[in-house]
């Protein structure tokens, strides 16, 4: 049999980006020239006390893309010459990373230093120890390594690739190294990558358009965090271990759950529904990139803990004030932190930095669209770029005298106490290098002096200490002892009900992230359910989510039915937890042998059907039969669980099917047809009644109206137009190419 395809392309950017140009009369090229720094500078408006200082500007970087700060406090910028267009091979790149250091009183570097050269529209870049640093570069993340300490890398090699490179403006990016000792990252838009460790062997993972992921600093693991987005550029984490993104078409903003699904132009999610949204609000931009989860210890109070993100389109930084239910945050108000009277602004990245500065990357450009404007346009810009750094002085404010803006510590001379001591700092930019510069330098001493900071109530502070948090510090120091000896049972007990909140998140994350999970790991996980923080209850279902087990299966239904349907984030993770427990077939040979409520039996059915495993599909065709699970029900469920149905239950289902679905004869057809599949799979034949019925259910299918036709109406009250529509020729993903499709696209396919 032939088949026809249909291709329709929906031009969504321009139209997505047309929207602003009402709201803020925003051309899509800047009409003005462009400026100097100088000149730049007196255009930013930003809020009483705040002041915005240059600290670098071309030719010493071009088009900056993502920043990232060191051990030492210097600061590493990717920048590109080439983008949007990548250069035909490394030979005739231009791109570099360049670090900058000694920033004077004013923010001026003044030290500069080209780390790497010849790279290829390189986004994402984390600098490491000893010389090293990830950095992404058409079309892999590469290690590049200093091996004679002249401050220049010497070698480079591939650490995971390649990855689909089709769209240059949304490559791997936002490399931010966490204190579970993973690096997460953003791939971004279009894209389709199936990277190998090392550049080698099978691929590790399958990513296609907008997904997050994350991998060790030995790069011998990658591995999917959240699924989906359109185009996530920028990460930041907040002091409870929440991941916030930046995105350019889903959500501006959104706090990501493990293994959560999000929106993505029309991709589906995993059965569960799509992971709650943490806003809106559209910000009057398609171009988010950047966001930073402010804990700037300097910053007045009514600018902490909020997020800042960046706006190429509307040339400004937003302030996005976070209202909490419960462990879910929501976004209901934005208001401007930076704007700038030059359109040329465009803020691509932001950073906190570990001197308490906000740094904000200008991709300085008169076009910021990579589909809306063409990407031949003479007028896109390829030199200027600009690093800026917003620190608060309190000058221009009522009753407050100057704050001169500390400097950042060079904690590549710290000792293992100093840096020990320094686990609390308020400013997380400066105490996640403070506990990535212990475990990297002192991981033997790292383990025992931690585990001695529980046996001082509370530790020593470090000056000032005005910016150190206790139970920060203990949060922290659980970390270390975890990803150095490991958690042990009379560690981790010792947190009872008197710790604080913000410990318990983090003991449970670590626990759950222990491959060696025992029963002392679970007991602890469930007790911590019925935690009176919804912050610990989610961290605790999280961690259980990556341990399946029959015994967790009441307790977390206990959770769902408890927890504040408005705390949303609460109730998705439990849904989640729920839906990996029913994905192990150890778990689900024992789902029957379950005491549960007919409340929790009907819960427990809905996650059956989102469960990819045969047991749990058994359950829902089981109680399908018994006429106790609605036709919508069995459809989900029916496509996976016909892979494990044993032979005693077909033709019972299928008696079932065509008595339920007699007055649908397609839903009946595929039912069947899911069910013989199943069953081919297995190398198991069809019973004779299954055959039949699919064989007429076939026939009456192909036996339809044979006299539909296609027609083209233009809109109504409309022109009349040229039919769009043609066959062409196209080649498939299972390498057909005589199937003609009909398209709406050009002869030749799309433009990109």
């Amino acid at each position: 049999m032939r088949r026809l395809s249909i291709c329709l392309f929906a031009f969504l950017f321009p139209f997505a980006v047309g929207s602003l140009r009402t709201t803020f009369a925003q051309p899509l090229v800047a009409e003005t020239p462009p400026l100097t720094p100088a000149e730049q500078l007196p255009k930013f408006h930003l809020p009483p006390g705040f002041t915005i200082q240059l600290v670098a500007c071309e030719p010493d970087v071009n088009k900056p893309m993502n920043m990232k700060f060191d051990a030492h406090g210097r600061l590493w910028v990717t920048h590109s010459l080439e983008y949007p267009f990548a250069a035909k091979d490394d030979a005739q790149a231009r791109d570099a990373i360049t670090i900058f250091s000694d920033f004077a009183p004013n923010g001026r570097a003044r030290k500069v230093q080209r780390f790497a050269e010849q790279l290829n529209i390189p986004i994402g870049v984390l600098p490491l120890a000893k010389g090293e640093a990830f950095a992404w570069s058409i079309p892999n993340i590469y290690r590049l390594t200093d091996t004679d300490g002249d401050g220049v890398a010497d070698r480079k090699t591939i650490a995971f690739g390649p990855f689909g490179t089709i769209d240059t403006h949304g490559n791997q990016n936002a490399f931010t190294r966490w204190i579970d000792g993973w690096i997460y990252a953003n791939h971004g838009f279009n894209n389709d990558s199936r990277p190998k460790i090392a550049g080698e062997g099978d691929a590790a993972l399958h990513m296609q358009s907008g997904n997050t992921y994350r991998f060790r600093p030995d790069g011998l693991e990658i591995e999917q965090f959240a699924w989906g987005q359109v185009n996530p550029f920028g990460l930041s984490f907040d002091p409870l271990g929440n991941l916030y993104s930046a995105d350019c078409h889903s959500r501006p903003v959104t706090m990501l759950l493990r293994e959560g699904y999000y929106q993505s132009f029309g991709k589906p999610h995993d059965g569960l529904g799509f992971a709650p949204e943490t806003t809106t609000l559209d910000h009057g931009g398609t171009g988010i990139a950047g966001v930073v989860y402010s804990t700037f210890p300097n910053f007045p109070p009514e600018f902490q803990d909020v997020l800042f993100v960046g706006n190429v389109i509307t040339n400004r930084v937003h302030c996005d004030r976070l209202k909490w239910t419960g462990s879910s945050p929501v976004v209901e108000k934005i208001e401007d932190f930076l704007t700038c009277d030059d359109p040329w602004f465009r803020p691509v990245d932001l950073q906190q930095g570990p001197d308490g500065a906000l740094y904000v990357a200008d991709f300085y450009n008169c076009i910021i669209g990579h589909y809306e404007v063409p990407l031949t346009h003479p007028k896109r810009d390829r030199e200027r770029g600009r690093i800026w750094r917003i620190v608060y002085t309190g000058e221009g404010t009522k009753n407050a005298p100057f704050i001169k803006p500390p400097a950042a510590p060079d904690l590549a001379s710290a000792s293992a106490k100093e840096l020990v001591r320094r686990l609390g700092e308020r400013n997380l930019t400066l105490s996640t290098l403070v506990m990535n510069e212990l475990l990297d330098r002192f991981p033997k001493d790292a383990c025992r002096l931690a585990r001695e900071t529980f046996e001082l109530n509370p530790p020593p502070p470090p000056l000032p200490s005005e910016s150190f948090d206790a139970a920060l510090h203990q949060a922290h120091a659980i970390w270390v002892v975890a990803r150095t000896s490991g958690l042990d049972a009379p560690f981790a007990r010792q947190f009872d009900d008197n710790s604080k909140p913000l410990v318990c998140v983090h003991l449970l994350i670590a626990l759950g992230e222990d491959a060696n999970w025992q029963s002392w790991h679970a007991e602890i996980a469930r007790a911590k359910l019925s935690d009176a923080d919804p912050f610990v209850q989610r961290a605790a279902a999280s961690a259980l989510a990556k341990h399946p087990d029959a015994e967790n299966i009441v307790p977390l239904l206990t959770l769902l039915a408890a927890a504040d349907p408005f705390d949303v984030q609460l109730v998705h993770a439990t849904r989640i937890a729920l839906r990996n427990q029913l994905r192990s077939p150890a778990v689900g040979n024992k789902l029957l042998t379950l005491n549960l409520t007919p409340a929790q039996s009907k819960q427990l059915l809905e996650f059956a059907a989102s469960a990819p495993t045969g047991p749990a599909g058994l359950l829902i065709l089981d109680e399908a039969l018994r006429g106790h699970v609605s036709d919508e029900l069995l459809l989900k469920a029916l496509p996976t669980a016909a892979r494990y149905v044993d032979a005693p239950r077909i033709d019972p289902l299928v008696a079932h099917i065509q008595k339920h679905f007699d007055e649908n004869a397609d839903q009946r057809r595929l039912l069947l047809k899911a069910l013989a599949e199943g069953l081919v799979q297995r190398g198991q034949p069809l019973t004779d009644r299954l055959r039949t019925t699919l064989t007429d259910a076939i026939k009456a299918a192909l036996a339809g109206d044979a006299t539909n036709t296609w027609a083209n109406h233009p809109l109504p009250a409309g022109p009349a137009t040229k039919s769009p529509w043609e066959k062409q020729p196209r080649k498939y993903q299972d390498g057909d190419s005589t199937t003609p499709m009909i398209s709406s696209l050009p002869a030749g396919g799309e433009r990109l």
